[in-house]
């Protein structure tokens, strides 16, 4: 039964290769082309990474974006909200499910950008999203993008005048602890 599981892993894995090596090859990701793949719902959250593409294209000094969705709202309102985006490629469910049980696998690329709360395996900033102050836009931009230089960064301080107490570091990974 576990060899099973983990056969059917790595072969979704190896289709996710697959896949990645024709999306490389045709809008040339090697030469200053970003990924963003963006598997959510959450329509905030895809509006705000939408919102940031020319920082995070400045920010990389990158050629331009790929984005990689199958959720309809992404595919109607990319084009619109920046130049640099070179494509908006529709992938099915499933497709887009073998690509992150590749980089699950193997984080492969640095110019592959996840555009989520939850995916891959192991991301946690779902459980950011509770911290007083910290909004999707922070989330993107300094979890995601990992924008340094973005000025929307949530004030340090006291988190209650009085209190002592300091306000957390939201531009950093968010642990079990």
């Amino acid at each position: 039964m576990l060899i099973k599981l983990i056969a059917q892993r790595l072969g979704a894995a190896l289709a996710g290769r697959s896949l990645w090596l024709r999306l490389k090859r045709e809008y040339q990701v090697d030469d200053g082309v970003y990924v963003l793949l963006m598997p959510e719902d959450d329509r905030e959250l895809n509006e705000q990474a939408l919102r940031h593409i020319d920082d995070l294209v400045a920010s990389r000094r990158a050629r331009g974006v790929l984005i990689l969705t199958d959720k309809p709202w992404v595919r109607e309102n990319a084009a619109a909200r920046s130049d640099r985006i070179l494509a908006v490629k529709t992938l099915s469910a499933a497709a887009i499910d073998r690509l992150l049980s590749f980089f699950e696998l193997y984080a492969f690329t640095e110019r592959l950008l996840i555009v989520s709360l939850t995916r891959p395996y192991g991301n946690r900033l779902h459980r950011a999203m509770g911290m007083p102050g910290l909004t999707k836009e922070d989330v993107v931009c300094r979890c995601v993008f990992l924008l340094r230089n973005w000025s929307g960064e949530p004030e340090r301080g006291p988190s209650q005048p009085g209190t002592g107490r300091v306000a957390p570091d939201y531009g950093r990974n968010v642990d079990d602890g």
